[in-house]
């Protein structure tokens, strides 16, 4: 849909049609189409407020949607949404945002918000490490590149897809988890999928 038919979704009484343009946004600057998307958090109807900030989260490094994230957290009484928001304020990769996901790890006891920190947290180290270990190997210093090449491969290690795929494949083999055997399936798949390209580049 072109820009004035996303709006005219965005307004829409039924709120379907708002979580559908939240989810699928128009290609205009990113300049045009955040305030918008900030406002949509103000949305009366949960599932667009969490649509929302999962949307937001692929807006790395604005401050003003770090900023509208953060309020959110504060403010949110819908737990879901508040997830949501959690794990997007990871994504954004703000450094400084990590103390705070910690502490909500260590202080929610709420599941949902507790595996959304652990993304967030994930993501925003990921992001830092990445940032910080690519650009080590532009330095002329053969020392300092070859540094953080071994750095790369041993985070590469550390990722332990056996353990991760093992883990999954135990709970799709027991009974209590037959509610959920589609998404330990896809799972499954994904990371069979990632090992196969990461091999393949190998060869």
């Amino acid at each position: 849909m072109n820009f004035e038919e996303w709006k005219r979704s965005l307004a829409s009484a039924d709120f379907l049609d708002r979580v559908d343009a939240v989810e699928n946004l128009p290609e205009i600057a990113d300049e045009q189409l955040i305030p918008i998307l900030l406002k949509v958090l103000q949305d009366p109807e949960p599932l667009v407020r969490l649509c929302t900030a999962e949307s937001l989260r692929h807006f790395g490094g604005c401050q003003l949607v770090r900023e509208a994230l953060a309020n959110l957290i504060q403010t949110e009484l819908d737990p879901l949404t508040k997830a949501y928001a959690i794990s997007s304020l990871g994504e954004l990769g703000f450094v400084d945002d990590l103390p705070f996901l910690v502490q909500l790890l260590n202080s929610e006891t709420a599941p949902q918000i507790r595996i959304h920190a652990c993304v967030g947290i994930f993501s925003g180290v990921q992001l830092l490490v990445k940032e910080e270990l690519f650009a080590c190997l532009e330095h002329p210093d053969m020392i300092i590149k070859g540094a953080a090449v071994n750095a790369l491969v041993e985070l590469v290690e550390k990722w332990q897809l056996d353990e991760i795929f093992t883990v999954l494949q135990e709970c799709l083999h027991e009974g209590k988890n037959n509610g959920i055997r589609g998404t330990i399936t896809s799972a499954l798949a994904k990371i069979e999928n990632q090992a196969n390209q990461v091999s393949n580049r190998k060869d």
